[in-house]
C-alpha cells in the first residue's frame, strides 16, 4: 500500500516536471 502511494507520488511529480518543461 505504501509502495503504491510512493509510486503515485513519483508519477505525479514526473508529470508535473514534464508539464513544466513542455510549458517552457
Amino acid at each position: 500500500m505504501f509502495n503504491l502511494l510512493a509510486l503515485s507520488k513519483a508519477e505525479n511529480l514526473k508529470r508535473t516536471i514534464t508539464a513544466f518543461f513542455l510549458k517552457h
